[in-house]
């Protein structure tokens, strides 16, 4: 580790079918980044939508000087080269400082309710390289994804079985607290895995 700061970048989907649970992934990003402010160190946030496009909202902002947000769900589902494009950008900030200013923690949470319909630059394989090759550097990613099996699409990926996390389309908010209390404590242990209880809750 380099230095105390914790760079946190959230990829969350906007694509149509989020109509439905839109103000509760509005109340679940800031449910995530509640628990943010118990973890040690100086937070940065970077929050990147995506449908069939994907863009950047606010870019390495304080935790404490997050704006507001709203989510207007369109589009179509362009997960992978969301991730693909999220973690290149994040690559090329980091590596372009100097060793003594890299963040200590590079974390990525990626939010879904839908499976990849619509990527044109990324393919699967070159976001499963992408991915194992962050988690090679010692980077955490954690997969979210509503009413599928999040582990067996995290680990087509590249995510960790322990590190993805499937929950109910109602329960979003709920499950992005989850995710939000397991980043807290892997910057803690450096183990991020979700717990049992914190699955159930996402479920139920």
């Amino acid at each position: 580790m380099t230095n105390d700061t914790r760079l946190v970048t959230i990829v969350l989907d906007r694509s149509g079918s989020m109509m439905a649970t839109r103000t509760d992934a509005e109340g679940g990003l800031r449910a995530f980044l509640d628990t943010q402010k118990e973890a040690p160190g100086r937070t940065l946030v970077t929050l990147r939508q995506f449908d069939n496009e994907h863009e950047t909202v606010f870019e390495r902002v304080p935790l404490a000087d997050v704006p507001g947000f709203k989510l207007i769900p369109r589009g179509m589902t362009a997960l992978l080269d969301a991730i693909g494009s999220t973690i290149a950008a994040v690559n090329e900030y980091v590596d372009g400082l100097d060793e003594a200013d890299r963040p200590g923690e590079v974390v990525f949470v990626i939010v879904t309710d839908g499976h990849e319909n619509s990527s044109r630059e990324w393919t699967l394989d070159q976001v499963k390289q992408a991915i194992t090759a962050e988690r090679d550097r010692g980077r955490a990613v954690v997969f979210l994804a509503a009413d599928q099996d999040a582990i067996t699409a995290g680990m087509s990926m590249g995510v960790a079985a322990s590190s993805s996390l499937s929950y109910g389309g109602a329960h979003t908010k709920a499950a992005m607290a989850s995710a939000g209390h397991m980043v807290t404590r892997g910057s803690r242990s450096g183990s991020y895995a979700f717990t049992d209880d914190e699955r159930d809750e996402a479920t139920s």
